[in-house]
């Protein structure tokens, strides 16, 4: 994303981003911020705006930097677990890069993450011969499937450092229409059983319809 502001950089768009992205790494979100990353490039913090409207949109320039250069090269060809594992890849990057899930998750640029992390998918599916509407929808759904997967996984792992089992509760099996022994024992296995992996090639086998295997 372009802004135009400031004077020229006399440093490329991408080494910008790349410093960015090691800075984060080295530092964390909180430690990041656009002076930091001039006074090592060596213009001014409003020089970075000729190229970034904000610092959240090159954070999330960053990020997705660092998912390209994460991404596994070889992805299968089949394009249903092509969809599969670059959800899966993201969902792991974004338990990685903590800023990266709490931006999204608070609604600050999201479009600009969204928009590229997703572009894949379309393309995939596009590809494919896959209908627009039924693109939009999937899309839409995978989305919804990885900030849920992400922040799934950041309650269990809260939940079992502290010793206690969201499936286990006192009054969640009694609400439910079974025994409570049963319900219990119902949701544990559910919990066991749970995979993330079928779920999102579920969603991927509806966005490519009878493309699905082409």
């Amino acid at each position: 994303m372009s802004g135009r502001r400031g004077r020229p950089l006399t440093v490329s768009r991408d080494k910008v981003i790349e410093i960015t992205a090691r800075q984060i790494r080295d530092n964390g979100a909180d430690g990041f911020s656009m002076r930091g990353v001039a006074e090592e490039i060596g213009v001014t913090a409003m020089a970075l705006y000729h190229h970034f409207d904000s610092k959240n949109a090159l954070i999330a320039e960053a990020f997705l930097r660092t998912l390209e250069v994460r991404t596994p090269t070889e992805l299968p060809d089949d394009p249903v677990e092509r969809i599969v594992a670059i959800a899966l890849e993201i969902i792991d990057q974004l338990e990685s890069f903590p800023f990266a899930k709490e931006m999204m998750i608070s609604g600050e640029d999201t479009s600009i993450v969204f928009g590229a992390l997703y572009s894949e998918f379309a393309r995939i599916a596009h590809d494919s011969g896959a209908p627009g509407e039924a693109i939009v929808r999937s899309v839409q759904s995978l989305r919804r499937i990885i900030v849920g997967e992400v922040i799934a996984r950041q309650v269990d792992s809260a939940a079992s450092a502290a010793g206690k089992s969201f499936y286990l509760g006192d009054s969640l099996p009694e609400s439910l229409p079974w025994d409570p022994e049963r319900a219990a024992r119902l949701l544990e296995e559910g919990a066991r059983s749970y995979s993330v992996d079928e779920l999102l090639r579920i969603v991927a086998m509806d966005m490519l319809g009878e493309h699905a295997r082409s």
